[in-house]
């Protein structure tokens, strides 16, 4: 969700200004899942026809306790795999002022933003 509001006076003006607010309120889930892993899962004793822990991959998942969609050890094949919530939000307010010290030639502007992130 975002908002923004502006005003401002007219281009023509010699003396012009706008001024504003700012409003986003983001939440993001992001899910991904690459499924291509070929070497095999690693198992305690290893992987078939190996010995110990050589020559495969542990199964990948997400840390207990998280807050997550998926949660826990993904499948066989599944070699990177990501479970995200994220929340941004923003604020702002702002001001800007230009003045024609020579109408089309010469103008100074000045301005200023706050905003909380």
């Amino acid at each position: 969700m975002q908002h923004e509001f502006r005003l401002s006076t007219p281009d023509d003006w010699r003396l012009r200004a706008i001024v504003g607010a700012y409003y986003e309120a983001n939440k993001l889930f992001d899910q991904t899942a690459w499924r291509y892993k070929s070497i095999p899962a690693c198992t305690a004793n290893g992987a078939p026809g190996t010995p110990g822990n050589s020559g495969c991959l542990s199964n990948v998942g997400t840390f207990p306790g998280t807050s997550v969609e998926s949660p826990g050890v993904q499948s066989d094949n599944t070699s990177f795999y990501q479970d995200t919530r994220r929340e941004t939000k923003q604020t702002a307010i702002f001001a800007s002022v230009d003045f024609d010290l020579i109408p089309k030639v010469l103008t100074v502007t000045v301005g200023s933003r706050h905003f909380k992130f």
